[in-house]
C-alpha cells in the first residue's frame, strides 16, 4: 500500500466486516449525501413553527391557505389522511380541500372528514390546534326513532280518489264543465274541469255515463294531462257531431299495485346513506296521491348517532317508492313535482303526486353502509376508491362514493392486518405473517392471493411508496414489493437479519420518501437507504430523529416534527448553512508494516460555515504552545509524534524527524475559509492524529510507528471530493 485515493464515496454496509468493505465504503456515513460520489453535507433544517397541540406529534398534514402558506392538521396519534377522490377538491384558500382520515381517537374513533373551512374555523380551545371541526365519515341508515326504542318506519296512505262527475251532479268539488262534442274516428277527446283535477299523465281512467255518443265512454284509457284543468284521451268510434252530454263519471282504473316507500339522508356534499326501514304496503291505482307521515324532525341522538358529529347543514331526505315491472320491483326517487322529493331536514310529512313517467333515478345506496367505526389505514386507490382495514379485514368504499362502505366488499385475510399499500393497481395487504395481494378495478371484482414469502410487517408507519416499489419494515430489513419481482429485502446488501435487529428497532419505524430515498426514524436512530442497481444500495445515517413527517412531492420538501412540545422543521433547507457530517472509512490492511506520512483532502472550502468555532479552538492551542515555548521546528525538537511518550505524559510528544518542518512552527494558521473540516487517522484502532484542514495543501502525518491497519475519519461541513494518503509527500503524487 504505497498510496491510497478514496473517492466516489458510498455509504455504510453493516452487513460486512469493516475490513471487507469496498475501498470507498464507510463504517460511518452520517448527515451526508452520496449521490454524486462526493461527501455532500445536508443543509441545516429550519424551524417552521411550534405545534399547538400538546404531546409528541405523530401525524402532520398541510392544507393550503391560498396565500403561500399552510394550515397544518396535526395529531398526537397515528392518523392516516387522504385527499378526497371527488371532483372540485382543489387546494388553496376557500376551496374545498376535503380530506378523510382515520386513527383520530379524540372523542370517538370513527373515521372523519373535514375541509379547509371546517378545519380552520375556530370554535374554542387552543388556537392553531387544527382541525377545529370535522364530520363523521358517512351516515348510518336513517330511522325515525329518536328515543332509542323500537325503530318506527314511516307511514304511507293513499288519498281515496273521488269520482269526478259533471255539473248535473251536486256535491262535487271538481266537476266536468265541458267535453269535446265532436268525434272523428280515432280522434282525441278533450275534457275540461272547473278546478284542478289532480291527475297525472299516464294514469288510466274509465269514463262512463255519456249518452248520445257512447264512443266517449272508455275503459282503462291512458290520459295525457294538458293543464291542471284539462286532459285528453283517445276514443275510437263513429264520427259524429253535436253529441249532447247529459251525464258523465270519470274514475281511476287499471291495475291496483302494491307500493312501499323508503327514504335516505343526503348531505350537502351529495353523500347519501343507506335507506330507512320500509314503510307499510299500500295498494293503489297509478295516479292516486300518497301522504307520507312519520319523517324525522331531526337526526337521532342515540344508537350509532350518539355523540357523533354529522353534516346537518343543507341535509335533505330523499324519498323513494317502488315501481313494479316485468323484471321486478325497484325503488325510484320521487321527483319532478312540487314539493320536490328532496325534503329538508325537519319536514315530517310529504305528499307524493309524482307521475310514473317522472321516475328515472333508481335507489343507488341500498348497501351504502357507514365505514366501520374502527377503520384504520385509509388510503386512496385507483378508480376513485378508498380502502382501509380493521382487525383481519380489508374494506373498500364504493367507487366515487368515499362515504359508502358496503359490507359485501369486505375481504377477510385470516391474519391481523398491519397496513396497506399499492403498486399501480395492485394492492398489497401487509399482515403479521404473509403478505397478500388484491387486484381488481371494482370492489366487487377484487381477487386476493397470498404470497408465499413470510414477511411480517413490523410498523404501519414504515410503509412507503417508492419509485422502485412499495417498501415496508420487517424483522430482517426493509422489504420491497414490485408487481414484476414480488417481495424481497431491498436492504439485503447492507443489512443482515442479525445486525438489522441489533441496530434498528423495526417496530418503531416512522418512514417517508425523500428524493426517492427511504428515510426511517426509529427509537435507536435514523437511517436513509437509497437503492442502487450497481451496488445494491447506499446506507447513510443522520442524527435528526422525527416523530412525524410529511413529504410534498410537488415541491420536494420534507417537513418533520420532533420533541415535546413538538416543533416543526423543514429538512435540508437550501437557505440554511451546511450541517456537520461524519464519514469514516473501511479498515485498510497492508501487506507490510508501514508508516503513513502524508495526507491531503480535496474539498470545496468555499462553502459551508463554522470557521469561527475552529479558529477559536486554534487560538487556544496556539496560546498554550506559546506559553510552553514548544513552538519551534528545530531538528529533533518538539513535534507531533505517535507512540509512547518518552516522559510518560500523553501530551509530551518528543521531537521526531519530519514531525515539524525544520525551522518551521507548530503554531496553526486560522481558517480564512467559511468551511471547516477535521481529519482523523487511526492506526491499529487508536487515534494517531486529529487536526483541522483548511485547504487542499498536503500535510504531514505522525511518525514513530509501523502498523498494517489504518482507518480515516473526516468531519465538517465542506463538500469533500477525495481523501489521499501516502507514506511520503512525494507518494501523494501517485494517488
Amino acid at each position: 500500500m504505497g498510496a491510497v485515493n478514496i473517492s466516489k464515496f458510498i455509504g455504510e454496509a453493516p452487513k460486512l466486516s469493516a475490513e471487507l468493505l469496498p475501498q470507498n465504503s464507510a463504517q460511518i456515513a452520517s448527515n451526508v449525501k452520496l449521490y454524486s460520489g462526493d461527501l455532500l453535507p445536508y443543509n441545516q433544517s429550519s424551524l417552521q413553527m411550534t405545534m399547538a397541540k400538546a404531546g409528541t406529534i405523530k401525524t402532520i398534514f398541510p392544507l393550503d391557505d391560498g396565500v403561500g402558506g399552510f394550515k397544518w392538521l396535526h395529531w398526537a396519534t397515528d392518523v392516516d389522511v387522504v385527499k378526497a377522490p371527488v371532483p372540485n377538491n382543489a387546494a388553496g384558500g376557500t376551496n374545498d380541500q376535503r380530506v378523510y382520515y382515520t386513527g383520530d381517537t379524540a372523542g370517538n374513533s370513527e373515521p372523519k372528514s373535514t375541509t379547509y373551512g371546517l378545519a380552520t374555523t375556530y370554535i374554542s380551545g387552543t388556537v392553531g390546534a387544527y382541525p377545529y371541526k370535522y364530520y363523521t365519515l358517512g351516515l348510518p341508515a336513517p330511522t325515525t326513532s329518536l328515543s332509542g326504542g323500537t325503530l318506527t318506519p314511516i307511514v304511507v296512505a293513499a288519498t281515496p280518489f273521488l269520482t269526478i262527475k259533471n255539473a248535473a251532479y251536486t256535491g262535487q268539488t271538481v266537476f266536468v264543465t265541458s267535453i269535446s262534442n265532436t268525434l272523428s274516428a280515432g280522434s282525441v277527446v278533450t275534457v275540461s274541469f272547473n278546478a284542478a283535477h289532480g291527475l297525472n299523465s299516464g294514469a288510466y281512467v274509465s269514463i262512463a255515463g255519456i249518452t248520445g255518443n257512447t264512443s266517449f265512454n272508455v275503459t282503462n284509457a291512458q290520459i295525457t294531462v294538458t293543464s291542471t284543468t284539462t286532459l285528453t284521451y283517445f276514443a275510437n268510434g263513429t264520427a259524429t257531431n253535436g253529441a249532447v252530454i247529459t251525464a258523465m263519471t270519470l274514475d281511476l282504473s287499471g291495475l291496483q299495485l302494491a307500493r312501499t316507500y323508503v327514504y335516505t339522508w343526503m348531505t350537502a356534499w351529495g353523500e347519501e346513506s343507506a335507506p330507512s326501514d320500509v314503510s307499510n304496503t299500500i295498494y293503489l291505482y297509478e295516479g292516486q296521491t300518497v301522504n307520507i307521515t312519520g319523517l324525522p324532525a331531526a337526526m337521532p341522538t342515540t344508537g350509532s348517532f350518539a355523540g357523533n358529529v354529522y353534516q346537518t347543514t343543507g341535509m335533505t331526505l330523499q324519498i323513494y317508492r317502488t315501481v313494479t315491472s316485468t323484471t321486478g320491483t325497484t325503488y325510484f326517487r320521487v321527483d319532478g313535482v312540487s314539493p320536490n322529493a328532496a325534503v329538508s331536514l325537519g319536514t315530517t310529512t310529504f305528499t307524493d303526486k309524482a307521475p310514473l313517467t317522472s321516475l328515472t333515478t333508481s335507489l343507488p345506496s341500498t348497501t351504502w353502509y357507514q365505514a366501520p367505526s374502527n377503520l384504520q389505514g385509509v388510503r386512496a386507490i385507483h378508480n376513485n376508491m378508498l380502502m382501509g382495514f380493521f382487525g383481519t379485514t380489508v374494506c373498500f368504499s364504493e367507487p366515487g362514493q368515499p362515504h359508502a362502505w358496503p359490507t359485501k366488499y369486505y375481504q377477510e385475510m385470516g391474519r391481523t392486518v398491519v397496513g396497506l399499500g399499492t403498486v399501480g393497481t395492485t394492492i398489497l395487504v401487509l399482515t403479521d405473517s404473509n403478505p397478500w395481494i388484491i387486484q381488481g378495478n371494482t370492489p366487487s371484482a377484487m381477487q386476493k392471493v397470498r404470497l408465499d414469502t413470510n414477511m411480517p410487517c413490523t410498523s404501519k408507519r414504515g410503509i412507503v411508496n417508492m419509485d422502485w416499489g412499495l417498501c415496508f419494515p420487517t424483522r430482517g430489513g426493509i422489504a420491497v414489493f414490485s408487481a414484476m419481482n414480488g417481495a424481497s429485502l431491498a436492504t439485503n446488501y447492507v443489512y443482515d437479519w442479525d445486525n438489522f435487529r441489533t441496530q434498528v428497532d423495526p417496530s418503531t419505524i416512522t418512514a417517508t420518501r425523500y428524493n426517492n430515498k427511504y428515510m426511517a426514524s426509529h427509537s435507536a436512530g435514523v437511517f436513509i437507504f437509497e437503492k442502487d442497481e450497481k451496488t445494491g444500495g447506499f446506507l447513510t445515517e443522520t442524527t435528526q430523529q422525527f416523530s412525524s413527517v410529511y413529504y410534498n412531492p410537488n415541491t420536494a420538501k420534507l417537513y418533520f416534527n420532533f420533541g415535546n412540545p413538538s416543533t416543526m422543521y423543514l429538512w435540508d433547507d437550501p437557505t440554511q448553512p451546511l450541517t456537520s457530517f461524519e464519514w469514516k472509512s473501511k479498515v485498510f490492511r497492508t501487506q507490510d508494516y508501514m508508516n503513513l506520512g502524508a495526507a491531503r483532502v480535496i474539498a470545496n472550502f468555499d462553502s459551508g460555515s463554522g470557521a469561527a468555532a475552529i479558529n477559536a479552538a486554534i487560538a487556544i492551542q496556539n496560546a498554550a504552545l506559546v506559553a510552553s515555548g514548544l513552538v519551534g521546528g528545530a531538528l529533533a525538537g518538539n513535534g507531533t509524534r505517535f507512540g509512547p511518550s518518552p516522559t510518560g505524559t500523553q501530551n509530551d510528544i518528543g521531537g521526531s524527524l519530519a514531525g515539524v518542518t525544520v525551522a518551521g512552527s507548530r503554531l496553526q494558521r486560522t481558517l480564512a475559509s467559511s468551511a471547516t473540516l477535521n481529519f482523523y487517522l487511526y492506526v491499529n484502532g487508536n487515534l494517531a492524529i486529529a487536526c483541522p484542514v483548511a485547504n487542499d495543501v498536503p500535510f504531514r502525518l505522525p511518525t514513530g510507528y509501523r502498523v498494517d491497519k489504518f482507518e480515516v475519519r473526516i468531519t465538517g461541513n465542506a463538500p469533500v471530493k477525495s481523501i489521499q494518503l501516502a507514506e511520503t509527500m512525494q507518494g501523494l503524487k501517485a494517488t
